[in-house]
């Protein structure tokens, strides 16, 4: 591509006169440069590096006369935001590709990234380009991406769509045989799946998504809501100590993200009758010292699942050292 062309894509300023014209390929690593490339760059400390691979042209949003004289013969090119650049840049590479994407809810992408088969088919992005750019191949006929950020999406593939649609999706004989896991009939298939009631709906649009698609294969027998971040319980003995699923009558649940707590909370409230819900608040006192024993679900606000293993962990040696003397 034509350095002028660049320039006009994402409405930068080249800052020298270079002797080179032209480039064809773009990295936002360093390491990746081969011989004539275009470096992309978020960490100024990596321009020496990216020279020494062989980087014919340096976009960049600090760039003064201190770079210019390093070398001369390379192009520079400063832009207002290095982010919003590499955006457009690589929705102008895309321009020409039939393109595929979704955006969709946190809970529907992490279930879909869980239980995914075809991992070389459908990519889920990290919604930051400095990651992503890499992510999304330039010939991306064959591939699926997945969002969480609707605006972020929408900024690289215009077109993209909703993968969860506002549609009546039921299944058939519906049995709720716990708060963790749920049984039912859809689209002529059995499922059993350690799954809440609370993300039926979730988890059906993905079987509806993947319909579409041939190739997008996913295995409902691989979800594991142990490893489901957004709910995934902690069961405790009368100590504290961390026991197998299912093992006790306490659990531990935690989460920080505010769009998820009060639905979660709701459906604990409505659907757990054999026993007691504490809600704990983040506060400035030990989180720990506030879990309530005497009921058997202890739902933290302010922390994730890991906060909280890695807090009774540290409770457990803790005990382990003082036996010790």
């Amino acid at each position: 591509m034509q350095i002028e062309t660049i320039c006009n894509i994402i409405d930068g300023k080249l800052l020298n006169n270079p002797t080179i014209s032209s480039t064809s390929s773009y990295h936002i690593d360093p390491k990746k440069i081969k011989y004539g490339d275009t470096y992309i760059c978020f960490d100024k400390s990596k321009i020496k590096e990216a020279i020494s691979f062989g980087a014919f042209v340096i976009i960049a949003d600090f760039l003064d006369d201190r770079y210019i004289k390093q070398d001369n013969d390379i192009a520079w090119i400063i832009v207002e935001d290095i982010k919003d650049a590499t955006v457009s840049l690589k929705r102008f590479l895309l321009s020409t590709q039939d393109t595929k994407a979704y955006f969709c809810d946190k809970i529907t992408y992490e279930l879909f990234r869980d239980i995914l088969v075809s991992k070389d088919i459908v990519k889920f992005l990290k919604d930051d380009i400095r990651y992503d750019f890499d992510i999304i191949n330039n010939n991306t006929n064959n591939i699926v991406y997945i969002s969480q950020n609707r605006h972020y999406l929408k900024n690289i593939f215009p077109l993209c769509k909703i993968l969860n649609e506002k549609k009546q999706i039921k299944p058939t004989e519906l049995q709720i045989h716990s708060i963790f896991d749920i049984s039912f009939n859809f689209q002529e298939k059995n499922y059993k799946i350690m799954l809440p009631r609370l993300y039926l709906e979730n988890f059906l649009n993905i079987v509806s998504f993947c319909d579409k698609y041939e190739d997008i294969n996913i295995d409902e027998n691989i979800l594991n809501i142990k490893k489901f971040r957004y709910f995934a319980p902690i069961f405790v003995d009368s100590f504290l100590n961390i026991v197998e699923f299912g093992k006790s009558n306490h659990l531990i649940i935690a989460n920080s993200d505010n769009q998820i707590i009060k639905p979660q909370i709701e459906f604990l409230k409505s659907n757990y009758k054999y026993g007691t819900i504490n809600i704990i608040q983040k506060t400035n006192k030990d989180i720990l010292s506030q879990i309530s024993l005497s009921c058997n679900i202890n739902y933290i606000v302010g922390f994730d699942y890991q906060d909280i293993v890695e807090l009774l962990d540290k409770k457990m040696a803790l005990k382990q050292n003082i036996s010790l003397f």
